[in-house]
């Protein structure tokens, strides 16, 4: 393999070692039947085909070396951001600005995966959420002007396949509908490749977002709220978690052997336990992030319906009620923070932090709702986000 040498070259291979360690050495918490350009994070292994193509205005290079640098900040002894970080982040991103003025057809994939970049840097930069949120919309408009028939394969579906969950959960932090739940964008991608599990599992999450949007329509209106409507919204969000037990039937059926298990850590000091739940396991880091996920899915369904059935007496019509549902919410939440012991496996670099972030901010809320009682689960996933902190993963707006 020939030596690379120059800074963008060293950076390119630097990503992908950090954030697809499973195309470098496919074992341990990686070792999975999946295709590997299938998996989100796989995305970074065609950064050196397009970095080959040189491309116009540089707004990629720029991207990987900031990521790259960001990265190796990360590493340093006080893991402070140096300033030829910023400066690097700065440059890509005002680049970026004046690329997406311009945007055309040939230009669209770079700039998906130079958002892709620096939406990664900005995890382990003290960046604003806002400013995350917008450039994050802009790559949405690119590929919207694309259509979902460009990202069937080759280099725009891997970059689709990585791009699209940083979509999906901004669209979950600002509760707002996305493109992603049109049935197009569901389908089409997965036109020649089939969706694996997880992206399966993204496609129904996908609709929760414009359930949250009419939840916020329909409790912030200063008018007089009709209760059919809130009746259809209760009975939407029990549609989308009995989807979920589809998905999740499924999945168990095609899943060789159990996908979690119970691990006792009182033996064994290296592992940080739970002190009210048993650390889970798994048989690889990818059954791990899809069923995180779906628990935290599934606890915004469950808790959405239980404030409505409290806002409005008379929700739900057939006389069902959230409390029914099974699992509960208070054992989702417990699951999710059995996992993140796994998750932070030195093993699993900075993927296996960075995919925590959506489950633990979901099951963080929950605890937060029920102070005091939850003070000391609050503790806790404070304690994991300085865990990722030191790993040079700047979490700090997560909660």
């Amino acid at each position: 393999m020939p030596t690379k040498t120059s800074p963008i070259e060293i950076n390119s291979d630097l990503i992908i070692r950090t954030f697809a360690p499973w195309l470098v050495q496919p074992t341990g918490l990686f070792n999975t039947t999946m295709p590997p350009f299938q998996i989100c994070g796989s995305w970074v292994g065609v950064l050196p085909k397009l970095l080959d193509a040189n491309t116009v205005g540089g707004v990629l290079p720029s991207a990987v070396l900031t990521l790259g640098l960001t990265i190796s900040s990360s590493h340093s002894t006080d893991g402070i951001p140096s300033n030829s970080c910023i400066k690097a982040y700065s440059i890509a991103l005002n680049l970026l600005r004046r690329s997406l003025e311009s945007i055309n057809d040939r230009w669209s994939i770079e700039l998906v995966a130079t958002s892709t970049c620096l939406c990664l840097a900005e995890a382990m930069l003290p960046t604003s959420q806002e400013g995350k949120s917008a450039h994050l919309k802009g790559v949405g408009k690119v590929m919207q002007l694309s259509g979902p028939s460009k990202f069937v394969t080759g280099v725009p579906y891997q970059l689709f396949v990585g791009i699209r969950p940083l979509l999906l959960f901004d669209a979950f932090e600002t509760r707002t509908s996305t493109f992603l739940a049109a049935e197009d964008w569901r389908t089409v991608p997965y036109s020649i490749y089939s969706a694996t599990p997880l992206q399966s599992l993204l496609n129904l999450g996908a609709a929760i977002p414009s359930l949250l949007e009419r939840f916020d329509s329909l409790t912030s209106s200063v008018q007089e709220v009709d209760l059919l409507d809130c009746c259809r919204l209760w009975n939407a969000f029990g549609d989308t978690l009995h989807q979920f037990d589809i998905w999740e039937h499924l999945f168990r059926l095609n899943t060789p052997g159990p996908p979690y298990w119970r691990r006792d850590a009182r033996n064994e000091p290296h592992l940080q336990e739970v002190p009210w739940q048993k650390l889970l396991w798994f048989p690889d880091v990818f059954v791990a992030n899809a069923l995180t996920h779906l628990w935290g899915f599934r606890i915004i369904c469950i808790t959405h319906q239980q404030q409505l059935e409290m806002r409005y007496p008379g929700v739900p019509s057939e006389g069902q009620s959230s409390v029914d549902c099974v699992p509960s919410v208070s054992e989702l939440t417990s699951w999710i923070c059995g996992s993140m012991e796994f998750l932070m496996q030195d093993e699993g670099r900075l993927y296996g932090a960075v995919s925590t972030v959506f489950p633990l901010r979901v099951a963080y809320r929950v605890f937060k709702e029920e102070v005091p009682s939850s003070e000391i689960k609050m503790e806790w996933c404070r304690k994991v986000v300085g865990r990722f902190v030191c790993k040079g993963v700047d979490l700090g707006s997560l909660l």
